[in-house]
């Protein structure tokens, strides 16, 4: 499977989110930022297990 536009758009938007919420609240809440990290990781790995298991269904041919 190939990486499409929207999926690298989908990279480069969660790397910003991460890099804000480090930025901002790092120094004086760092237990946010490891949190917030934990959520959009595990929502990454959620969509994109989802979107493999949705492509495999639509590639199964039934006759």
């Amino acid at each position: 499977m190939t990486a499409t536009f929207e999926d690298k758009a989908l990279d480069i938007t969660l790397l910003a989110l991460l890099i804000i919420s480090m930025v901002l609240f790092g120094l004086h809440m760092p237990y946010v930022v490891m949190t917030m990290v934990l959520i959009i990781a595990l929502a990454t790995v959620a969509t994109r297990l989802s979107w493999s298991v949705l492509n495999a269904f639509e590639s199964i041919e039934i006759d």
